[in-house]
């Protein structure tokens, strides 16, 4: 799976209007749907992060995988905040097809703690592997923003990663691998950028100090562009093998 880049070369001038699906462009459903594996076969997937890695391309690298948009939509629509509705468009990144997931929130200036949400999670009514997966994520990044800021986890405000659009980047990735229900997963090393960028606490320099906590030990390269290309809220589960290349076919 390639997370395509938001915005990048090729995307096209139109977008489907909010709440509705784009037209299908290739076959729906994921390998075990189409028949392509066996419902008992194990599958392997491979995210290729040469482009770098946010929530929002792997929300789009799924549903494109297969993952039928209802699947983290439906996530998304159990967490107790306002209406969150994620809308697809067919785009092209450098002459290859692809799907970008847009994320409709509402503005709000609510800033959440760890503490928070938390709290928030565990009264959503979300399947356990969901909650679960969620609850994991954002606590790697309330204790990765702590080591950065020299503070207790749960004394941790998530700024643009505890808004609305980051709540259902997060979830709804969740949801989204434990849909495919893989064996296992692995990535190609993180591309992460240069330059720097502007945060809720001033000019960091990228990739920021928390990206850099939460890839600690894990493979990375500084990537073609000099900009963001890896977001905080970007995540793998735990069972991810970073850093290896494209499992071999038997």
């Amino acid at each position: 799976m390639t997370p395509a880049e938001p915005g990048g070369p090729g995307a096209g001038p139109g977008r489907s209007p909010a709440g509705t699906r784009a037209a299908a462009h290739r076959s729906g459903g994921t390998a075990r749907d189409r028949g392509v594996v066996r419902k008992d076969d194990s599958v392997i997937a491979w995210l290729d992060l040469s482009a770098g890695a946010s929530g929002d391309m792997l929300l789009g690298a799924l549903v494109d995988a297969g993952v039928p948009l209802d699947v983290p939509a439906d996530a998304v629509a159990a967490l107790p905040v306002e209406q969150i509705r994620l809308v697809t468009e067919p785009v092209t990144r450098h002459g290859l097809g692809a799907t970008r997931v847009h994320v409709h929130a509402p503005d709000s200036s609510t800033q959440r703690t760890w503490t928070d949400v938390r709290a928030l999670l565990t009264e959503a009514a979300l399947p356990p592997v969901v909650r679960d997966g969620a609850l994991a994520v954002f606590e790697r990044l309330a204790v990765a923003e702590g080591r950065v800021h020299r503070m207790p986890p749960e004394a941790v405000h998530f700024h643009e990663v505890g808004a609305l659009d980051a709540l259902a980047d997060v979830v709804g990735v969740v949801a989204g691998f434990a849909h495919l229900g893989l064996s296992r997963l692995t990535a190609s090393p993180v591309a992460l950028g240069s330059g720097s960028a502007r945060g809720a606490h001033g000019v960091v320099p990228i990739p920021g100090p928390a990206v850099l906590e939460l890839l600690a030990g894990i493979p990375v390269v500084a990537g073609p562009v000099p900009a963001e290309m890896c977001t905080p809220r970007r995540w793998w589960p735990s069972w991810c093998r970073s850093g290896r290349p494209c499992p071999r076919c038997a």
